[in-house]
């Protein structure tokens, strides 16, 4: 193998050659000077003693771009409006939800993550400041996943932002008297 080469590179090479044929990692790593163990890490091969020129091709040939979770999430987001709309999936109750690492998520608080950070522990609900620019029971305001419109709140600031904006009935509690 030449000095400053990859494993990959000069499998690559070696495919490109034309040179390939079936063989066994051992005799593919004397060839290259690297040991089978090492062939059989960069090419993803454990456990194949013998193989494939199939394999081996797809093994040396670039990695097609597996787009990020981030432009996977933006490809599900409507930006013409002052609200970022979710378009994609929705939980009954009008939240966007969407699966990341193998959970189902709120898309609002894994917007909330994505630009600010963890949510903090002491404020465990992502709440919208843009649910003002909707009419009292239209819910479009929860498929909103712009971060300059979400905000870290207690349950409390939950409870008393709904109340203010005339999205929650207050007064008495219920079984009051």
């Amino acid at each position: 193998m030449r000095k400053g080469n990859t494993v990959r590179d000069a499998v690559a090479d070696w495919v490109a050659t034309g040179n390939l044929k079936d063989c066994s990692l051992q005799e593919m790593g004397d060839r290259l000077g690297v040991s089978r163990q090492r062939i059989a890490q960069v090419l993803g091969l454990l456990g194949h003693h013998k193989p494939t020129v199939e394999r081996l091709r797809l093994a040396a040939s670039p990695k097609e771009h597996r787009p990020t979770i981030a432009e996977t999430f933006g490809e599900h987001v409507d930006y013409t409006g002052d609200c970022w709309l979710w378009m994609g999936s929705t939980y009954p109750n009008g939240y966007g939800r969407f699966r990341f690492r193998g959970k189902m998520q709120y898309t609002h608080r894994w917007a909330y993550e994505a630009e600010y950070g963890s949510i903090p522990e002491d404020k465990p609900f992502v709440c919208h400041s843009c649910d003002v620019n909707y009419p009292v029971g239209d819910i479009t305001y929860r498929r909103c996943v712009r971060p300059e419109h979400l905000f870290a709140g207690t349950p409390a600031d939950n409870v008393h932002d709904a109340q203010r904006k005339g999205r929650r009935p207050s007064g008495r509690a219920r079984g009051g008297g």
